[in-house]
């Protein structure tokens, strides 16, 4: 780890990140914040589909009556001329950094190689697994891998769902589909022969499920 982030006071988000007396800003790089900030704990890689359709209200030219004034799914079409469509593919990585107990964890995201998000946590985990706290349900997968490290196997099967979301402005609606994955994982952990190993069932990166198996573990 390249360098100890110094931060003033705990903030939720902000737009700057302090490591070792440089500072990084949103619009960054991933080569310029690891060459300030060093490698992070975990990273977590997605990718995101982004699909804008633009339409305009009817005009009086059309000389059609009793439109209606609300778009919906079922009337778009009856109330709106579509203009144009523009679909963008985002790659999306989560760089989570654990600095130990005594500091905030940070969790920064990139879409398309540029940091668009800085947010702080709550602090930092120790990395020795016996003194860390246990996972709870909703931790995300970067929290469980502070408190846990590298899990001894895992499994990962890919869905997909589809947010819509529709802004009017006078006569113009954008209609905005998101595809994001919702990815579901397990993640086996092996504490030794002492204890019965772990699985963890994470569902769009947050644990929901956490289920002590039958077989001791093997890890010396």
């Amino acid at each position: 780890m390249a360098g100890a982030v110094s931060i003033a006071s705990y903030a939720q988000r902000t737009t700057t990140l302090r490591c070792e007396g440089k500072l990084v800003t949103l619009g960054d790089s991933k080569r310029t914040v690891e060459a300030v900030c060093g490698l992070p704990s975990f990273v977590d890689v997605s990718h995101v589909e982004k699909t804008v359709r633009e339409y305009e209200k009817f005009t009086a030219d059309h000389h059609v009556k009793d439109r209606t004034q609300h778009a919906s799914p079922d009337n778009i079409e009856k109330d709106y001329d579509f203009v144009q469509e523009h679909t963008e593919s985002i790659d999306r990585e989560k760089w989570t950094y654990n600095f130990g107990p005594s500091r905030f964890t940070q969790t920064l995201m990139f879409e398309n190689n540029r940091l668009c998000s800085i947010e702080t946590g709550g602090y930092g985990y120790s990395k020795d697994v016996t003194t860390s706290p246990h996972v709870q349900i909703g931790d995300s997968k970067a929290i469980v891998m502070m408190k846990y490290g590298k899990p001894a196997d895992t499994y990962k099967r890919s869905e997909s769902e589809t947010l819509e979301s529709y802004d009017r402005v006078k006569g113009h609606l954008s209609v905005k589909f998101i595809k994001k994955p919702v990815d579901h994982e397990e993640w086996v952990y092996d504490f030794g022969p002492d204890r019965f190993q772990e699985k963890l069932v994470f569902v769009a990166d947050h644990l929901v499920n956490v289920e002590k198996l039958k077989d001791r573990g093997l890890k010396k």
